[in-house]
């Protein structure tokens, strides 16, 4: 099974400001340690589009990434609170949590990722039919292959682009019908175009991190 935890990042802001969190398919264990308080540990949703999140001065964070496909129900918050200042040890007790299915989970997701075609070359590939994959993603993930597939095309595309890649040939090696729905499906998950995704640093960072 690969790794469970992709990344371990932190964030501390100093004066209250917005930030756009962009999908990517993988939900984080953040602890936040604020001034006067007791550590909190939460569990980020799967983000679905361009969110944004108000950050609070002098607020610090530790986000630990989970792969795509980790199944957080299988996490014990309060197993976890006992090692809120050793990361080494939050890391070691996510590992140990993953089930069998999150590796089943993380073999379809990379299919999508290598070849974002369709479902059903997916599903010929695994050896499985279509609809074993909806069982799987829907009752591990809660969203189904289109929703992996559509993700994995948008964040192909967005890195190409940033390659300054030609628009035309990326819509087509990431399979979209044409140019036009490219941008649609970009300013659907990313919440801009493709033109001003060199204008956005804050999102080429996300797209260039660790994620799905």
């Amino acid at each position: 099974m690969k790794s469970v935890v992709i990344d371990v990042w932190q964030s501390h802001s100093t004066q209250p400001r917005t930030a756009w969190v962009m999908p990517d398919g993988c939900q984080d264990v953040i602890v936040t340690f604020s001034d006067n308080a007791l550590p909190n540990i939460e569990i980020s949703p799967l983000h679905t589009c361009a969110t944004p999140v108000q950050l609070i001065p002098n607020q610090h964070m530790l986000g630990l990434r989970l792969a795509a496909g980790f199944d957080t129900h299988s996490l014990n918050l309060e197993q976890l609170y006992r090692y809120v200042d050793d990361t080494s040890e939050l890391v070691a007790t996510i590992e140990s949590s993953a089930k069998q299915e999150t590796s089943q989970v993380q073999e379809v997701l990379t299919c999508f990722q290598a070849e974002p075609l369709s479902i059903q070359s997916t599903a010929l590939t695994l050896g499985v039919s279509s609809r074993t994959l909806q069982r799987l993603l829907k009752s591990q993930t809660s969203y189904s292959p289109m929703f992996w597939l559509r993700l994995a095309r948008v964040r192909s595309a967005a890195k190409m682009i940033l390659a300054k890649q030609p628009l035309g040939q990326v819509a087509y090696h990431c399979h979209y019908s044409d140019q036009a729905h490219m941008s649609r499906e970009i300013k659907h998950w990313l919440g801009t175009t493709p033109t001003q995704l060199h204008h956005r640093s804050d999102i080429a960072n996300q797209l260039l991190a660790p994620g799905y």
